[in-house]
């Protein structure tokens, strides 16, 4: 895991790369990173921003609101290799992350929210399929 401490818009949080290693489709495990941004302002148990398909940019006022606000907010890390990557195992991986992100204690079980548009917006409609304890689900033009 790497860790460094940022501020954007005067907020500070910290922003964390995990590598997580999983079961694919396949049935081969596989090792991807996520990363989990913790807001300097929030106090644990934190609701949680999941963020299944590209992930929230950190100069976007949505990320901004999330901050202020004391969220934490995760997402896979996302390069080329790994886009051409998403079509076949996106919801096992995602189904990692969301076990691994919610056994943390800074995390409030009872308020996670999974989001994501167009291909994520269907991740996180599955998602909420298979995590029906989940406070909700917000698809963007979900396919």
């Amino acid at each position: 895991m790497s860790e460094s401490v940022m501020e954007k818009g005067g907020v500070r949080f910290t922003k964390s790369i995990h590598d997580l290693t999983y079961i694919r489709e396949d049935g081969h495990s596989h090792t991807r990173q996520y990363v989990l941004y913790t807001p300097e302002t929030g106090h644990a148990p934190m609701p949680l921003v999941f963020a299944v398909h590209y992930g929230i940019g950190e100069d976007t006022m949505e990320f901004a609101g999330y901050m202020l606000r004391g969220w934490l907010v995760a997402a896979p890390v996302t390069n080329d290799q790994i886009n051409l990557e998403w079509m076949d195992d996106d919801l096992f991986f995602n189904n990692a992350i969301l076990w691994e992100i919610m056994c943390l204690p800074q995390v409030d079980r009872n308020r996670i929210l999974v989001t994501g548009g167009s291909a994520g917006g269907y991740q996180a409609m599955m998602m909420a399929l298979l995590h029906p304890s989940l406070c909700g689900c917000c698809s963007i033009v979900g396919v």
